[in-house]
């Protein structure tokens, strides 16, 4: 990469990182809607990995003080619970706060996580339209979050969830399927909401799912 493409990139993630910031007022609260932590989860790693620290820490504060349960769940339980997106969440939190240094903050909302995760496969419980199932996006956040947190028995059984996934896979040369039903059988199901159980090989999101893992 020449130095002046660097530049270009710099730039880019600069005016990337001023919308956003331009999104959080001066309590670290998003201005759409202060109380949602879909909002709010990954911007203190963003901000931290952009060597906004301030703005990171403004933020995983109001995260903290205005949203997070003393367990590490989300207070308003909309957003806990086996059919919302709180392992994702909580992954990236937990990962977030180990990078500010708030490891206390990491391991208590890891530990949280940790209560979904299934003992005799590592992976993490969720709640679909086909069932309980544990699959590799919200898994492999989690597992990052426990790994983070020093919660390293959590995250080694997690990938080995992972490394049984692959193992298991029955078409591997066609498409990536990316979880287990609650017997262990990965999801494979005929009629299975495209691009929610399976990804082609070609298709744009496989990257984006294996990046979390």
């Amino acid at each position: 990469m020449t130095t002046d493409t660097a530049n270009e990139f710099r730039q880019a993630a600069d005016r990337a990182l001023d919308f956003l910031a331009a999104h959080v007022d001066a309590d670290g609260r998003s201005r759409i809607d202060p109380n949602d932590p879909g909002l709010h989860f990954k911007l203190p790693y963003v901000f931290a990995y952009a060597d906004r620290r301030q703005l990171a820490l403004r933020v995983l504060d109001h995260i903290e003080r205005n949203l997070l349960a003393d367990d590490g769940s989300f207070k308003d339980d909309r957003f806990n619970g086996p059919a919302s997106a709180f392992l994702y969440q909580a992954g990236w939190l937990a990962w977030s706060s180990a990078a500010l240094g708030r490891f206390d903050l990491a391991r208590r909302i890891a530990r949280r996580a940790m209560q979904e995760q299934d003992p005799e496969l590592g992976g993490f419980w969720n709640e679909t339209h086909q069932g309980r199932e544990q699959g590799v996006l919200n898994s492999s956040s989690a597992a990052a979050g426990c790994a983070a947190a020093g919660e390293l028995e959590a995250a080694a059984m997690a990938a080995e969830f992972m490394d049984r996934l692959i193992e298991l896979q029955p078409e591997p040369d066609q498409r990536f399927h990316f979880g287990f039903y609650a017997d262990g059988q990965v999801i494979t199901d005929s009629d299975a909401e495209t691009g929610r159980n399976y990804f082609d090989l070609d298709g744009p999101c496989r990257p984006a799912m294996f990046a979390t893992a």
